[in-house]
């Protein structure tokens, strides 16, 4: 963190990130004055990545404002891989405004998946919920040429609220699964979809392969 953020607050055990640069349109901060962020380690994982030793650092930011109160939006999420060269750590990759996800001040569920044979991925789960309805969907990240790109983008699940009308409820569920091709550097993604309507299910299964630039269906 020390590598990131210069300034850290012993009293909220938090870094301070001053001056900070966020693309118009990224995130919505209704009461961002301008000032700095307070910035919190969320995840942290150290793994091997084409013979080199690496490290995946996930932080989450909100303005340090304190007309914010109590309702807070989704923090800022970053992201950064550090490289171990001989006895010393170096930022390798780094985006410090990857996003704006989760509710409330919290961020989603966020983890490390692989998506090839030396290859790592982070995925983020958002889920919005409102008036009965909760909707949740599946980001990827992954390093390409120096930088995090978004790979893919899915629609995971869909509930509606069936306490009130158990017979119209309709759920939606999908799971997703990277499969190791044979001959090729990336895994293809397997994703089945159970589908619940009126009290019947079905599933139905979409295979996706990497284009070059993101994971498009096969048809």
């Amino acid at each position: 963190m020390k590598m990131l953020y210069a300034d850290y607050d012993t009293s909220r055990k938090a870094y301070v990130w001053k001056n900070p640069q966020i693309p118009d349109g990224l995130c919505d901060f209704q009461f961002y004055s301008g000032d700095s962020f307070v910035v919190t380690a969320d995840k942290f994982w150290q793994i091997e990545e084409g013979g080199q030793q690496k490290a995946y650092l996930i932080t989450s930011a909100q303005p340090d404002n304190p007309s914010w109160g109590a309702h807070t939006e989704a923090p800022l999420l970053s992201v950064s891989i550090f490289r171990r060269d001989r006895l010393n750590w170096r930022i390798d990759i780094q985006n410090s405004a990857l996003g704006c996800f989760g509710t409330f001040g919290t961020a989603p569920p966020v983890g490390l998946l692989r998506w090839g044979a030396n290859n790592y991925a982070l995925r983020v789960d958002p889920v919005f919920t409102n008036m009965g309805e909760t909707i949740a969907s599946t980001l990827v990240f992954a390093p390409l040429n120096g930088r995090f790109k978004k790979i893919l983008e899915l629609s995971q699940s869909h509930y509606d609220d069936c306490t009130a009308d158990t017979a119209g409820c309709s759920r939606t569920d999908s799971k997703l699964h990277f499969l190791p091709k044979a001959g090729e550097p990336y895994y293809d993604l397997q994703v089945i979809t159970t589908d619940t309507a009126a009290g019947r299910t079905g599933s139905r299964t979409q295979l996706y392969r990497f284009n070059g630039d993101k994971y498009a269906p096969v048809s």
